[in-house]
C-alpha cells in the first residue's frame, strides 16, 4: 500500500520522502478510526478559503494549501475499483475541498493521503479516508506538479456518526520554521463553516443542519442515494398472478414494485438486484421478494452497469389479500449494514 508522502524536486532535496501517518484505504465494509482527543499538538489556526505555505512535520515541502470548503453528504464517494465509501444508514460523510500549489524551484510530487481530522462535540478524533482526489478526475491522486503548478479541485472525505456535530477540522501541516505539527479550522463562524445537509436528508430537528436521518419518507418517480447505486421507485400495484412461473398461495396476491438502480460511482459494478425490500402490513412485516426483468416474466439476472448506467427490475412480493398494506422500505446492503431507508406509503395501493 502506498503512504502519503510529498516529495521534492532534487534542486531542493534529494529523495525527500515523508510518510504522512498513514490510515489506509476505505473499502464500504471498513470504518474509521474514532479515538478520544489527547494532548493537543502545538499548530496554529486556519481560516477557509486564505492560502498558507505549509510543510510536514519533517519539514519537508512547502506547499501552499488552501482550504476551500467543507460540506456533509450522504452520497458515496468513489476513489477507486472496490474502494468506494458509502455511508450507512447511521452514517454520514464530510467532504473536505481544498487546493495545493507548488511554490517551490523543483518538482513537487503529491499523493494525498491522511492529512485531516475532524473533532466532534464529544472530542472524538475521526480521521478521513485515506484517499485524495480531483473532480476532474476518476482515479485517485498520485501527481506531480511543477514550480507554479497547481490541483485546484481536491476533495477527500470523513466517515461520520449520522448525528455528529464537527467542531473543528484538523490539518497534518504546519507552518514551516516554527513548531507547528498541525493546522486548526475552528468552525463556530463564517468563513469556516460546514454547508449543512438539505431536505430530506436533515433532521428538522437539528437546525444546524449537522444531523442525517436514517429513513427518509419516499416519493414515487424521486431518486435518492443508497449505497453505491442511486434508487428510484417508479411504481407499486397489486397482481393477482401468476408472474413467470411463480403463482400466488391461496389467499394471497402479489405487490410488484418497479425499482430503478443507477450505478453513481466512477467505476463499473455488477448489479445483482441485492437490494433490501421491507412491506409492513397490519400484520406485521414481509421480507421476501423475487425480482424479475422490468419488461418480461424472466428472473432477474445479474448486470455490469458502468458509471451512470441503469437497471430495472420488478420486485415481487407475496401478501394476504385481507392484509392492509402499510409502507413499502427500499434500502441496500453497505457496511455489512443497510443504507439509509426511503419508506413509501402504499396504503392506498390498488
Amino acid at each position: 500500500m502506498r503512504v502519503p508522502w510529498f516529495r521534492v524536486g532534487a534542486s531542493l532535496a534529494v529523495g525527500a520522502i515523508l510518510a504522512l501517518n498513514a490510515i489506509g484505504t476505505t473499502p464500504t465494509h471498513r470504518q474509521q478510526n474514532q479515538t478520544k482527543g489527547t494532548a493537543q499538538m502545538a499548530g496554529g489556526l486556519g481560516q477557509f478559503g486564505v492560502t498558507y505555505t505549509l510543510t510536514t512535520t519533517d519539514q519537508y515541502g512547502p506547499v501552499n494549501f488552501t482550504l476551500v470548503s467543507a460540506n456533509y453528504s450522504v452520497e458515496r464517494v468513489s476513489m477507486k475499483p472496490n474502494e468506494n465509501t458509502a455511508p450507512s444508514a447511521n452514517q454520514k460523510l464530510l467532504i473536505i475541498h481544498y487546493r495545493l500549489k507548488n511554490p517551490n524551484k523543483g518538482d513537487l510530487y503529491y499523493s494525498g493521503r491522511g492529512l485531516f481530522q475532524a473533532v466532534d462535540s464529544n472530542n472524538n478524533l475521526i480521521d478521513d479516508i485515506g484517499e485524495s482526489r480531483r473532480d476532474s478526475d476518476i482515479k485517485v491522486l498520485d501527481a506531480t506538479m511543477k514550480p507554479g503548478q497547481g490541483l485546484d479541485d481536491l476533495f477527500t472525505c470523513i466517515i461520520l456518526p449520522a448525528e455528529a456535530n464537527v467542531t473543528k477540522l484538523i490539518l497534518k501541516m504546519g507552518k514551516p520554521g516554527t513548531k507547528e505539527m498541525v493546522t486548526r479550522f475552528q468552525l463556530a463562524t463564517k468563513p469556516n463553516l460546514i454547508k449543512p445537509l438539505a431536505a430530506p436528508f436533515a433532521d428538522p430537528a437539528d437546525k444546524t443542519g449537522a444531523t442525517a436521518l436514517q429513513t427518509i419518507p419516499g416519493t414515487i418517480g424521486a431518486t435518492y442515494p443508497a449505497g453505491l447505486y442511486d434508487v428510484s421507485l417508479a411504481s407499486t400495484f397489486l397482481a393477482p398472478g401468476p408472474i413467470g412461473n411463480l403463482t400466488a398461495d391461496d389467499g394471497n396476491q402479489f405487490l410488484v414494485a418497479t425499482v430503478t438502480a443507477t450505478n453513481k460511482t466512477t467505476f463499473a459494478l455488477n448489479f445483482d438486484g441485492s437490494l433490501n425490500f421491507t412491506l409492513k402490513t397490519d400484520d406485521g412485516k414481509i421480507v421476501d421478494f423475487t425480482a424479475f426483468k422490468a419488461k418480461s416474466d424472466a428472473r432477474f439476472e445479474s448486470q455490469s452497469l458502468d458509471p451512470g448506467e441503469s437497471a430495472t427490475m420488478r420486485c415481487v412480493i407475496q401478501v394476504p389479500k385481507a392484509a392492509s398494506l402499510k409502507t413499502l422500505t427500499v434500502a441496500e446492503p453497505v457496511n455489512n449494514s443497510l443504507s439509509r431507508a426511503y419508506v413509501y406509503d402504499v396504503s392506498g395501493v390498488k
